[in-house]
C-alpha cells in the first residue's frame, strides 16, 4: 500500500510517540515532524519490536486545534504507546494534524481510505461530540470495511500503568462491547459542504465491505453487507 501511495501523491506520513513526549503536544503537518513508512520500520527494527500503525480519529478541539490547553490528547497517546512498546508493538500514530498538509488538505483527503486501510488499529479518542460527528463516523466505517469490525477506544483519563499488565504484557479492559456502525450522513459537520464527500466515502464503505477482511473475519453470507444501526463491531475501551 506504501508503494500505491506514493505513486499517487506523497508517501504517507505516521508519528512517533517520542516525538510527541519531547514537545508536550501533537504538532502541526507544517513542523515536518512526520516520518515516512519505511523510517517508522526501521525504527521498530532497530529495537526489535514488530511495526504497527494505529489511525487516530479524533474530534478537534476548535477548528484549528487538535487538542485542548492542556495537552490531554497528546498525553493520552503517549501512555498508549508506552503500553505497545512494552507489550512489543512498535506501535505508530497516523494523526491529520501532522500527517496530512494542514495548508492543502486536498490530496489527503482523497487518500484518506488508503491511509485507514494501511493501518492496523484505529484508535478512537472519547473526547465529547465524538460519536456524534460525520468525519469520526466516516472514518470507524472505513476501517470496518477494509480492515476488521473491531475499535479500540481511549478515555481522556488512559494512564499507562506497567504495574498493571498480565503475563502477556496486556492490560485490562474497561469494557468490550458489541457496537452499532452509525451512519455518517446522520453525523454533525462544521462544514456542511464536507457531505458529498462523507457521502462518497460511505458509498466505497457499502460496496466493498468486507472484501478486505482476513478470511476467518468474513460474516456468513446471510450476514453480509453493511446496514447502518443494525451492523455490530466489537468496542474495547480502556481508561476510565
Amino acid at each position: 500500500r506504501d508503494q500505491i501511495i506514493r505513486s499517487i501523491g506523497p508517501p504517507m506520513l505516521v508519528l512517533h510517540w517520542e516525538c510527541i513526549d519531547r514537545l508536550g503536544r501533537i504538532p502541526h503537518s507544517g513542523e515536518g515532524r512526520g516520518i515516512t513508512l519505511s523510517e517508522a520500520a526501521t525504527i521498530a527494527s532497530e529495537n526489535k519490536k514488530r511495526f504497527f500503525i494505529e489511525f487516530v480519529s479524533h474530534r478537534w478541539f476548535s477548528s484549528y486545534a487538535p487538542d485542548d490547553l492542556h495537552n490531554t490528547k497528546a498525553a493520552v497517546l503517549c501512555e498508549w504507546a508506552k503500553y505497545r512498546w512494552a507489550s512489543g508493538l512498535a506501535s505508530f500514530f497516523w494523526v491529520d494534524f501532522t500527517c496530512v498538509n494542514q495548508n492543502d488538505i486536498a490530496l489527503g483527503v482523497c487518500l484518506l481510505p488508503l491511509y485507514v486501510s494501511t493501518a492496523n488499529n484505529i484508535l478512537c479518542y472519547g473526547s465529547a461530540e465524538y460519536e456524534v460527528r460525520a468525519w469520526t463516523r466516516v472514518e470507524r466505517v472505513l476501517f470496518a470495511a477494509f480492515v476488521a469490525p473491531k475499535f479500540e477506544a481511549l478515555s481522556t483519563e488512559f494512564i499507562y500503568d506497567a504495574d498493571d499488565d498480565d503475563a502477556n504484557g496486556k492490560i485490562e479492559l474497561t469494557s468490550e462491547e458489541q457496537g452499532l456502525l452509525a451512519d455518517p450522513e446522520d453525523g454533525r459537520l462544521t462544514f456542511p459542504c464536507d457531505m458529498p464527500l462523507i457521502r462518497e466515502l460511505k458509498g466505497l464503505c457499502v460496496t466493498h465491505w468486507a472484501k478486505c477482511w482476513k478470511e476467518d473475519m468474513r460474516p456468513p453470507r446471510d450476514q453480509s453487507g453493511l446496514h447502518f444501526g443494525t451492523t455490530q463491531v466489537r468496542v474495547r475501551r480502556f481508561g476510565k
